[in-house]
């Protein structure tokens, strides 16, 4: 709750041309909710040329995968019709 309370600070912030308590409090809801990407993607909005490379870094930094695995099995003996 406190970090959407950040995050929702750290926006109008922001739209009001206070960048740099809006930085303040984007980071202070990152640290509050490390896994909710809205609040770093908001933040990198600030720094546009170096928002792939942020990216890039906290995905890398992932325990666990960025897109949960498929867990996809073909169905046994069905055949699918030929294309027409």
């Amino acid at each position: 709750m406190e970090a959407e309370a950040s995050f929702k600070l750290a926006v109008w912030f922001q739209q009001n041309g206070k960048n740099e308590l809006a930085a303040m409090y984007f980071e202070n809801a990152q640290r509050l909710n490390l896994n909710d990407w809205n609040y770093y993607r908001q933040a990198w909005s600030f720094t546009p040329q170096e928002a792939g490379r942020k990216w890039l870094e906290k995905f890398q930094k992932q325990a666990e995968p960025y897109y949960p695995k498929l867990d996809i099995k073909p169905e046994t003996g069905k055949r699918n019709p030929p294309p027409r």
